[in-house]
């Protein structure tokens, strides 16, 4: 990931890409399932805690 730049946020640790060719596709589009994977996550770091490894069986 040379050339990435990591930025600090409120929310935690993200990577930016310095050159939108370095990334292969956009996320979130706008698509309803880019934003329901969105709603997901945030629900998973809502209940078990940013930084949590959470397994399959639990998501069952």
């Amino acid at each position: 990931m040379a050339g990435w730049v990591v930025e600090e946020r409120a929310e935690g640790m993200a990577l930016i890409a310095a050159d939108e060719t370095d990334i292969d596709l956009p996320f979130p589009r706008l698509r309803a399932a880019d934003f329901a994977a969105l709603m997901v996550l945030d629900e998973l770091v809502r209940t078990h805690g940013a930084g949590s490894v959470i397994t399959a069986d639990e998501l069952g």
